[in-house]
């Protein structure tokens, strides 16, 4: 698998810019989304948020707050490291600025997995990626000096 086509990457991201894609095509009204994102946004704060999943608004906003974004309306959103997203027809899926947005998610849903992933049995130490370059680096290194049995378990 790819690793952005990993699920727990991808099927958030794609939530995300389903209700980007409804949110900048007008299907609904701006002032509507306002009115239904400030209803639910309190239901979000829930342990059972998920419950309240009723469509892309609804989804949109538990991804977000499920990775420490603050989502105070529907068209304005803050990283968990303070960078601020305005949703608008220039930053919809079509866009090459939405790409931004797409990295800094993609980045903090990650981070999160790593961290949930060094709390399980024997993951201390792995909350961040590996960094394999010193490896790789010796790999390199055997194979060039004629050591290829040695490096023969790339």
């Amino acid at each position: 698998v790819m690793q952005d086509e990993d699920p727990a990457l991808k099927l958030p991201a794609d939530d995300i810019l389903a209700w980007m894609q409804v949110y900048c095509s007008g299907c609904i009204s701006k002032d509507r989304a306002r009115t239904a994102w400030a209803r639910l946004l309190p239901n979000m704060a829930l342990p059972n948020r998920w419950s309240y999943d009723n469509g892309p608004m609804t989804t949109a906003m538990a991804h977000l707050h499920d990775n420490g974004w603050q989502a105070y309306s529907p068209d304005e959103w803050t990283s968990s490291s303070g960078s601020v997203f305005h949703i608008s027809a220039e930053h919809c899926p079509a866009a090459k600025s939405c790409a931004a947005f797409l990295d800094e998610f993609r980045q903090i849903i990650k981070a999160k997995l790593w961290n949930d992933a060094s709390r399980h049995r024997l993951g201390r130490g792995i909350a961040r990626p590996l960094d394999l370059s010193q490896l790789v680096k010796c790999w390199a290194s055997q194979r060039s000096s004629g050591k290829h049995a040695w490096a023969s378990m790339q």
